[in-house]
């Protein structure tokens, strides 16, 4: 990594003290900055520039997807489940945010997880993921039932 760039994510990173600092980055660069600061895996980081590109553009779905991952990434399955609504609100990646909120049930509510793999299959019938966790979560409602 060029170190004038390491230097720059340090200072990101640790210097600027918490609240919302980011006033004066481009939405461009804001969105640049979350999407590597998920990458390296601060999700707490990157989510203080999601709340900072959010609060400029309630309407872009791609920040509340961006994230609704990072706290799918810290387990937060209610805050995580309501970005990836929004997303499915704002007609971004629906089939996918439909898909992620199922495998945020799977295994512990498969009755909601099933729901929302149907929601996603209409939308993207021939997706083999989506097709694989729906057979896998049929099969485990059936065999609890028996």
């Amino acid at each position: 990594m060029n170190r004038n760039v390491k230097i720059i994510s340090i200072v990101l990173l640790f210097g600027c003290g918490s609240g919302n600092y980011h006033g004066k980055m481009s939405e461009r660069d804001l969105n640049q900055q979350a999407y590597n600061l998920f990458n390296s895996g601060h999700y707490r980081k990157a989510i203080e520039y999601y709340n900072s590109l959010i609060q400029g553009d309630n309407s872009n779905g791609e920040y509340y997807y961006g994230r609704g991952y990072c706290y799918l990434e810290l387990l937060e399955t209610e805050k995580s489940t309501q970005d990836f609504l929004r997303c499915a609100q704002l007609n971004y990646r629906k089939a996918s945010s439909y898909h992620n909120i199922a495998r945020l049930n799977k295994y512990t509510n498969d009755s909601v997880a099933i729901i929302f793999l149907r929601k996603a299959l209409d939308i993207e019938p021939t997706d083999t993921d989506i097709r694989r966790d729906f057979e896998a979560c049929l099969k485990r409602l059936q065999d609890s039932q028996h």
